[in-house]
Parts: C-alpha cells; structure tokens; sequence
C-alpha cells in the first residue's frame, strides 16, 4: 500500500532522497503543526519533537511504494520512530502522512540548537551522500554516517 511522507530534514533534499531510495521524486512544502525540530547532539541532522504551537516546515513526498518504505526505514534505523502525522500542504490540503520523529526514550538526544537546511547543504552535504552512497553500494545495511 502506497503512502505519503513528511520529511523536514536531510530527506527533504532531493539528492539525498535520491541516494537513499534510488528514485526522484517531486516533494511540496507543507507544515507539520504542534512540532519543533531540533539538531541532534554531536550529529549533522535533526529529530522532530512534539511541541505545541510550534510547527516545522517540511517536503511531502506522495505515494511511496512498500519498498522505498523498507529503504527508508533502514535509513532512519531504529533511533527515530515512524510515526502517522497530519500534515498541511502549501495549498491548505491536509493530509495524513508518516513521518520520523525521536521517542521519548531519546529526547534527552536533542540539542537546543534548531538545524539548519542551509547550513547542511552548504558544509555536510556532500560528504554525508558520500557516506549514504559507500554504504549503499558496499553494504546490505543502510545506515547514517
């Protein structure tokens, strides 16, 4: 079964999307409400967590298939949590969608520093598809580097 998801980090650029699901997709902005974003502790990318009144502008990617699901999954490992959020696109129309956000067993991992998209593309991004792509093509795993 096809299903949408809400990135608001390093998925939510095309080149990464790219090298973790070996396909391109179009995304469009939307918002997830009652969220904040946050850079996480020693590491080049963030987590969400829920936080009233606060929202976090993302990219919605619509109907991706169960095996983009398995990737992505792999992707995120079991540090985030997949969990179904409702979401609002640029043009008003409110959808549900999965995205991955940190448990509260791993909060404490957050840093109070918000991540910045720009920064990343700008300073991490080509190492970090670097990383995604040596994994990619040289391990059955896929991980964060």
């Amino acid at each position: 079964m096809k299903a949408h998801l809400f990135a608001y980090g390093t998925l939510e650029i095309p080149a990464v999307m790219f090298a973790v699901t070996g396909q391109h997709y179009r995304g469009e902005a939307a918002v997830l409400p009652d969220y904040s974003r946050f850079l996480l502790v020693n590491k080049h990318y963030p987590g969400i967590v829920f936080r009233q009144n606060a929202r976090v502008n993302g990219v919605l990617y619509r109907n991706l298939s169960p095996r983009v699901w398995q990737r992505l999954d792999r992707y995120e490992d079991v540090f985030y949590q997949r969990q179904r959020v409702k979401i609002v696109t640029a043009k008003g129309e409110i959808l549900n969608a999965w995205t991955y956000i940190i448990p509260g067993n791993k909060q404490h991992l957050l840093s109070p520093i918000p991540w910045s998209r720009h920064y990343f593309i700008k300073h991490r991004l080509r190492r970090f598809i670097a990383g995604i792509t040596r994994r990619v093509n040289g391990q059955h795993q896929l991980q964060r580097v």
